[in-house]
């Protein structure tokens, strides 16, 4: 069991995606290198314990959760070399003692994103390096994997490169947000959204600014008192009042 509220081997290129009340921190690296342990918070215990490791040093790859299951994609173990084209998923649920090995992607590729929507899993975008060169080189290609079938097919490609992208789902899309393009090395602050009903990318409104690294989510946030109209406030108080008879 690891220390209440911290993460028992510090470790970052990893990704952590919530598994009901449960957080998994899956593979990374850190300061000794590449890892392959997997950890689970839990925040009613507010503690860290480890489940069943990934059977490979697996760091640069990309995370999801699809119907209680979560699944792994891509990323490698060195600092160098082509990337992966591996997918591994892990039913904490049952408990299990292992990871299983699923059907490869049809594209190598770190620094990608993966996304959970209706019944399919995505695959989107990232980096992958040369074998020659070691150069590295950005890939616009998405892919979907259809766990009923255990098959991929490939969708519709991004616009813009997006290594280490913000992703999310909301409203039945999908949002890739900033990222990274190793052949311009250039942030992005552009926003890609993926409708399924058309299966295609659109532009949505760009961020404040150019931005790779981070996360996103989606959560309900209360509008402040401050940002509602004069007319909503006042609303808002003859109901208070209206709830406190004297």
């Amino acid at each position: 069991m690891g220390n209440a509220g911290q993460v028992t081997g510090r470790k970052w290129s990893s990704t952590a995606p919530a598994v009901g009340e449960c957080l998994i921190a899956v593979g990374g690296r850190n300061d000794t290198g590449a890892l392959s342990s997997v950890e689970v918070y839990c925040p009613a215990e507010d503690s860290w314990s480890y489940v069943a490791g990934l059977p490979r040093f697996t760091y640069g790859h990309a995370g999801t959760v699809h119907r209680g299951v979560v699944y792994i994609s891509g990323g490698h173990d060195y600092q160098i070399g082509p990337y992966r084209r591996d997918v591994l998923s892990y039913n904490l649920s049952q408990d299990s003692d292992v990871w299983v090995e699923c059907q490869a992607m049809s594209v190598a590729r770190g620094w990608h994103c993966m996304a959970s929507l209706n019944h399919l899993i995505y695959a989107i975008g990232g980096s992958d390096d040369h074998e020659d060169t070691t150069e590295r080189f950005d890939i616009l290609q998405v892919e979907s994997y259809d766990p009923r079938s255990g098959q991929w097919t490939r969708m519709a490609g991004l616009l813009l490169p997006n290594s280490e992208a913000g992703i999310a789902v909301w409203t039945g899309k999908i949002y890739v947000l900033g990222g990274y393009s190793w052949e311009s090395m250039a942030f992005s602050r552009a926003t890609q959204v993926y409708d399924p009903e058309i299966g295609s990318w659109s532009r949505g409104p760009d961020l404040p600014k150019r931005i790779a690294g981070a996360s996103a989510c989606v959560c309900t946030v209360k509008p402040s008192p401050s940002s509602l109209s004069p007319e909503k406030r006042k609303m808002g108080q003859r109901a208070k009042g209206r709830s406190h008879p004297t």
